[in-house]
């Protein structure tokens, strides 16, 4: 019988609008950031989830717990390893992605198509946000973005690797150009939201280092047998 799980790879994707690189910047940030997610299954139904980061210059760790029959996620990145841990939680496994350094052939990323800068501008959670948009077809993206979190993006560059997580929509690049990072992300087909996701706290605090370790206990995969696990048919 076909479940209702969102695979591991369509949680990473969902989680993707925040994991952007910007200009470097001398100051760190040191913090937990939560938000509240809205994505669709494989079959188009709204699945609702929470998301935390904890975020030191030593690196990030970003959770997605449980909810249903879709099991926890966890990504760790440190800032000194060229590989980020994606663990699961429920069977207690990970497997590793490698961090690719940016290469020094490529110039500035190129502008999205149908990306434009409104001017339109508000606080969100006590930073300046300016509104963007992308339009392609009749899929709209609204973003609510800020340059005041640089050094927080710098440390999610340096422990994710340019672009964070694969599978980033087109307007990441140039978010990264801008050095903005999104507080509210909207996707909308017609009337239809297809993804949404609003950043709802920012709590400048220490993240105790254990938190970027790799948990004792948990077996290592390969990456193929992830893709095997979730390209199966349904029991």
């Amino acid at each position: 019988m076909a479940n209702q799980r969102v695979t591991r790879t369509h949680l990473l994707l969902s989680a993707a609008f925040l994991l952007l690189v910007a200009a470097p910047s001398p100051a760190q940030f040191e913090g937990i950031i939560e938000t509240s997610n809205v994505s669709t299954d494989e079959y188009g139904r709204a699945v609702t989830f929470a998301m935390t980061m904890w975020v030191s210059p030593s690196g990030v760790r970003i959770g997605i717990p449980a909810t249903g029959e879709n099991p926890g996620v966890t990504i760790i990145g440190r800032t000194d390893r060229a590989v980020r841990w994606v663990l699961n939680d429920a069977d207690k496994t990970y497997f590793e992605l490698p961090v690719e350094p940016p290469s020094e052939d490529e110039g500035p990323p190129a502008a999205a198509p149908g990306f434009e800068r409104t001017g339109r501008r508000k606080k969100i959670l006590g930073y300046n946000a300016e509104q963007l948009l992308l339009k392609n077809g009749s899929v709209k993206t609204e973003i609510w973005a800020t340059g005041e979190l640089r050094p927080l993006v710098e440390t999610l560059d340096r422990a994710l690797g340019p672009g964070g997580v694969e599978g980033e929509g087109p307007w990441s690049n140039e978010l990264t150009r801008l050095g903005l990072f999104p507080l509210r992300a909207l996707t909308k087909d017609g009337k239809d939201v297809l993804e949404s996701s609003d950043v709802t706290k920012i709590q400048r605090v220490h993240v105790a280092p254990a938190l970027l370790e790799l948990p004792a206990g948990y077996k290592r995969q390969g990456v193929r047998d992830v893709i095997r696990e979730e390209t199966s048919p349904d029991p």
